[in-house]
Formats: structure tokens, C-alpha cells, sequence
């Protein structure tokens, strides 16, 4: 549909991240990286960074079976995106995903440094909902 329709090349990223999240699910680690990785570089193109961060999120939970070095890097570099994006959801997400890469390692120090913030930011995130119609 995308190639049918050059319009719609801006959602190609997007649906990278879903696509490369279901062969991820489905045990397709490698193909699933690849096309994730493809799914950011497009974001990127695109001056997208939502979408840049929907599929380094993905990336960074494959990453965790792989290698936890890398997937620790790339938590580090997901809180500056999401502190960038401003959507409230994405720091607790990021931190939790990679509080689990820091356990992982068995630094267990930084994972104590991950879940205090990470509950602060979720009790806000409760307090907001509660408050919308």
C-alpha cells in the first residue's frame, strides 16, 4: 500500500516497529532487529522522533536476549529521547525496561537508581488518568 502510494512513505517507520515487534514475538530475533533498525534509520530520514523512539524501544527489548551492554546504552540514550518527547508514559517505560537490563548485568545499584523515579513517574501517570473524563 505504502509503495502504491508515496503519501504514506512518512508511516513507513511506524510500520517497521510493528512488524519488526511481531517477529520479535514470533522468535525472529534477527529479523526482527533488522527491521527495527530499518524502521529508526527511517525515522530519522524523516525528522520523526516518536516513531524513532516506538522502534528503538522494540530494539532495546530484543536487545536484553542479546547483549545487555547494548541494550543498557541504548536505555540510556531512549531517557533522552523520551525526556525530549515529553509524553509521560515513555520515562517510566524506559526505566523500567531498563531497570531489567541493569538486573540483567547484575547492577543492581543502578536498577535500585531506575525504580524509585519509575514509581514516582507511575503514581503521576495514575493521578492524571483519574482526573480525565
Amino acid at each position: 500500500m505504502i509503495d502504491a502510494n508515496p503519501l504514506l512513505r512518512c508511516f513507513e517507520s511506524l510500520v517497521c516497529t510493528l512488524e519488526g515487534w511481531a517477529k520479535g514475538v514470533e522468535g525472529y530475533v534477527d529479523d526482527s532487529r533488522e527491521i527495527l533498525l530499518r524502521g529508526q534509520q527511517l525515522a530519522e530520514m524523516h525528522d520523526d522522533p516518536l516513531y524513532k523512539y516506538l522502534n528503538l524501544i522494540n530494539q532495546q527489548g530484543i536487545m536484553q536476549y542479546i547483549n545487555v551492554r547494548n541494550a543498557i546504552e541504548l536505555g540510556e540514550n531512549l531517557y533522552i529521547l523520551a525526556q525530549n518527547l515529553g509524553v509521560p508514559y515513555f520515562i517510566p517505560e524506559v526505566l523500567n525496561d531498563t531497570g531489567i537490563a541493569y538486573e540483567a548485568a547484575g547492577e543492581y545499584d543502578q536498577v535500585l537508581e531506575c525504580r524509585p523515579l519509575y514509581s514516582s513517574l507511575n503514581s503521576i501517570r495514575i493521578t492524571i488518568n483519574s482526573k480525565m473524563p
